[in-house]
């Protein structure tokens, strides 16, 4: 049933984009050409061919080029650090503050995030996901938002959800390129480059703090 109602909403936009176009710009270019030109006046049917698969390729092309999904992907911040939780991966830690918009009238979701740092020309290393939630920065008391634990949520026109990433590598990262890789819920893939910071930063760090016990 969604797979009907799916194509007999794309029949619809399609001819009503379709109609306006044949009875709009389509005939009157037609109409020029048919006086200024003695050829189309002469030969009609090859003329009504050739507008007509005008028409169709702009028409087509307007109404995927409106609803097709399309997201806006801003890194804002880009953290590292060495790790916080004696269950993950020991190694460097890198946390990135994004920016989502979807830019199209579909609303959107995201299917996957990962991070890609490369270490050398021909090595490259994947990190591994982690929560957010029980982490916050230095000047703040609230959880950061995990954009990995509610990537499901919908992504509504115009709004734009920032939100957070944390990956765990076990190689060393500090100034390496990284590449941002996202997969949203209709299968389009984006990817979006930036620096590792070559230093550790203090930004990021526990909700709950652990104190050293007094002596």
């Amino acid at each position: 049933m969604a797979l009907l109602a799916a194509l007999w909403d794309w029949g619809k936009l399609m001819w009503a984009d379709m109609v306006s176009r044949i009875s709009g710009i389509g005939s009157v270019i037609a109409a020029f050409a048919g006086v200024y030109f003695k050829w189309v006046a002469e030969n009609p049917q090859p003329a009504l061919f050739w507008v007509a698969g005008v028409c169709f390729v702009v028409a087509t092309f307007s109404v995927f080029y409106h609803v097709r999904p399309n997201l806006d992907i801003e890194i804002e911040h880009v953290y590292l650090d060495n790790g916080f939780n004696s269950d993950s991966i020991k190694g460097p830690h890198i946390t990135l503050g994004i920016l989502l918009t979807n830019t199209r009238e579909p609303h959107n979701s995201i299917k996957r995030f990962g991070l890609i740092v490369v270490v050398t020309k021909r090595a490259s290393c994947v990190g591994l996901a982690e929560a957010t939630k029980s982490l916050t920065l230095a000047h703040d008391t609230k959880p950061l938002y995990d954009l990995e634990a509610d990537r499901l949520s919908p992504i509504l026109q115009g709004i734009g959800q920032f939100g957070w990433l944390r990956f765990a590598f076990q190689d060393d990262v500090k100034g390496r390129p990284f590449i941002l890789t996202v997969k949203d819920a209709y299968k389009r893939e984006y990817a979006v480059q930036g620096i590792v910071p070559a230093t550790v930063s203090s930004d990021i760090e526990p909700k709950v703090k652990i104190v050293p016990p007094s002596l």
